[in-house]
Parts: structure tokens; C-alpha cells; sequence
């Protein structure tokens, strides 16, 4: 699978993107922070590891609120989740981050982890493509050798960025729910 043809994805999900007015986003991600919300993977988790977001993508921010929380920090070439606070430094990729002095996340001895991720594009197979630096594909890979089935992770987006099939390579981990304004997606 090409670089370039991820590349074309992320472009042509950013122009989708663009052409939404910021009503139509706020609606519709709206909508997708209710559905999960409502969801047995948040309801159940002990735990939530949540993005903070940029511009283009679902606000979480309403999420952000709860003491069950942990919002990741890139830390080289990993993602290190740290518990929310009001401490948030900007990231020279834009995103605002926890700064490394808050408590960080370790996977806890039982309970269930709901990890919401971000993208620019998900199918309905459970695959996504991410900005192209695979922190969330290397954290989740790790997540799950630890905690097995007790990880769950949902990816979040608009409908714009749903696509019947993406191609995808080793080195990518699947959701195991996808929500969006006008569906959830649970792959097979």
C-alpha cells in the first residue's frame, strides 16, 4: 500500500472537511459525542482516553470534564496518556496536550479501557487511517498485548470521513466500533 495513496485520503478528507460549515460540524459531532455518550464501551469503561481536538475533527472537549479521564501527549515517537487537567501545553503539531508533570495513565489491573480515537478516514471493516505518524496504531498495539479484550477502542468522525474499503498495512490496528453522526459502525 503506497504512502502516496494515504496521502490522497487525508487530502481528500480535509477538503470534505473544509466544505462542512462550522454549524454542520458542531452539529453533527454533537451527535457523535451523544451516541457514545450512551454507549456500553463508555458507560462500562473504568477508564477513558480521550484526544483533545483539533479544528477538523469531532470535538471531544465536553468529555474532557470527567476525573476518568487521560488525554495523550506525544512523547518522541509514542503517545503517553496523562490524567486531564486545566495544565495544556500546544504541541508544535497544533494539538493542545497535557504537560509531562500531570499524573500519567498505567493500564490498570481490571476494569475496561475505552480509548476514543481520532482520524481522517475509517471504513466499515473497523480500518483507519490516521495523520501518518502511527502513534495511535503503536499505543493500541501495545494497549492490547497488555490488556487483551479489556481495551476497546472507538473511532470518532463526521460521515464525510467513511469509506466503503481503505487500504491499510500491518502496522495498523482496527477500531472496534467506529461512530459517526448517522450510524455506528461494530466491524464483523
Amino acid at each position: 500500500m503506497s504512502a502516496a495513496t494515504k496521502r490522497e485520503i487525508r487530502s481528500l478528507v480535509a477538503t470534505r472537511i473544509a466544505r462542512l460549515s462550522a454549524s454542520e460540524r458542531t452539529a453533527a459531532g454533537t451527535r457523535v459525542i451523544a451516541t457514545l455518550c450512551a454507549s456500553t464501551w463508555w458507560t462500562g469503561a473504568t477508564e477513558r482516553l480521550v484526544y483533545h481536538p483539533l479544528p477538523d475533527e469531532v470535538d471531544t472537549s465536553s468529555l474532557i470534564a470527567d476525573d476518568t479521564i487521560f488525554l495523550p501527549r506525544v512523547d518522541g515517537s509514542d503517545l503517553v496518556f496523562h490524567r486531564a487537567s486545566a495544565a495544556l501545553a500546544r504541541h508544535r503539531m497544533g494539538m493542545l496536550e497535557p504537560t509531562a508533570d500531570q499524573s500519567e495513565w498505567t493500564a490498570p489491573a481490571d476494569g475496561v479501557v475505552c480509548v476514543v480515537c481520532p482520524g481522517r478516514a475509517f471504513d466499515a471493516f473497523g480500518n483507519r487511517i490516521g495523520r501518518g505518524k502511527g502513534y495511535y496504531d503503536r499505543f493500541l498495539r501495545g494497549a492490547r498485548t497488555l490488556l487483551g479484550q479489556r481495551i476497546i477502542a472507538v473511532g470518532v468522525c463526521f460521515d464525510e470521513q467513511l469509506f466503503d474499503q481503505l487500504p491499510t498495512t500491518d502496522a495498523d490496528e482496527r477500531m472496534d466500533a467506529i461512530v459517526c453522526p448517522s450510524r455506528t459502525i461494530i466491524p464483523d
